[in-house]
């Protein structure tokens, strides 16, 4: 048998803990997530769009020389 927590939180403090979690390292971005309660087609459109919207890799090779 599994016991839920009792206490009840509200979205923003469950926001407010979880943030908290992933900023300190301890959650990876699909866990945050999971745990706001996005499903995992929209974690992985979240991901997407995240990874459009990131600015170009620089061109290491070019300070090389």
């Amino acid at each position: 048998m599994l016991w839920s927590d009792a206490a009840t939180r509200s979205v923003a403090q469950e926001a407010d803990a979880v943030v908290k979690l992933y900023q300190s390292g301890l959650l990876p971005t699909c866990y945050a997530l999971s745990k706001l309660g996005y499903s995992d087609d929209e974690i992985a459109e979240i991901r997407s769009a995240r990874a459009k919207d990131a600015p170009p890799a620089a061109d290491v090779t070019a300070l090389a020389s």
